[in-house]
């Protein structure tokens, strides 16, 4: 009957049949198949390395992964589900570490073959809150005295040859983690009237100590 539900979804191999019948009750039968048209979708729905689930904005279409820095960034391949039917290159490993910006375009094309979108995908190492100096040396003609750091109680100290000019030194100075030291390595520094700041800075900037 005319607005009876029916399952097509199995159509394809079994038609379903539909018979008509005229007013003199002679009637003939059809077989009917209803297909879907191949999907014009064209995104990734989740890209994931080992256990680490990717953010994907859709509004720019960028993907970005963070991962630990004791993990390699030269060999990695992404875990990508893309829409149903769809496909993407590149496939297999890829270099992320000498890619510009950690940064690597993926296509997807739609099943339909046509319809295609592009997907700048980011895979960096997080930035390191650590803010600690590593190291703190001063050279005084060929010898170099290396500072004794503190850090607990944030304090270095460095002991020079007793004739040594304290008004133009120029601390060799370097930060742990990729972090950065202000006033920074090799800058003249007056110590003559006592202590100088230098404050470190984690790689993330989320921390100054």
């Amino acid at each position: 009957k005319s607005g009876e539900k029916k399952d097509f979804s199995n159509s394809k191999n079994q038609p379903v049949k539909y018979t008509v019948t005229a007013e003199d009750k002679t009637s003939d039968t059809y077989d009917v198949t209803v297909i879907l048209g191949k999907s014009n979708i064209a995104k990734i729905k989740s890209l994931k390395v080992g256990s680490n689930d990717a953010t994907i904005k859709e509004e720019d279409h960028t993907i970005l992964l963070e991962l630990e820095k004791t993990e390699s960034l030269d060999n990695i391949t992404p875990t990508i589900e893309p829409s149903p039917g769809a496909t993407y290159t590149p496939q297999g490993a890829q270099n992320f570490k000498t890619a510009t910006d950690n940064t690597i375009e993926y296509t997807v094309t739609a099943e339909n073959g046509t319809d295609k979108q592009v997907y700048k995908v980011t895979i960096r190492h997080k930035k390191s809150k650590i803010a600690r100096m590593k190291k703190f040396d001063v050279t005084i003609g060929s010898e170099t005295k290396e500072g004794k750091i503190d850090h607990d109680g944030g304090k270095i100290t460095v002991v020079l040859p007793a004739s040594s000019d304290l008004t133009k030194v120029r601390p060799t100075v370097e930060a742990e983690d990729d972090g950065t030291v202000s006033p920074a390595s090799g800058v003249e520094q007056n110590f003559s009237n006592g202590a100088i700041k230098y404050t470190v800075t984690s790689e993330d900037k989320s921390t100054n100590k």
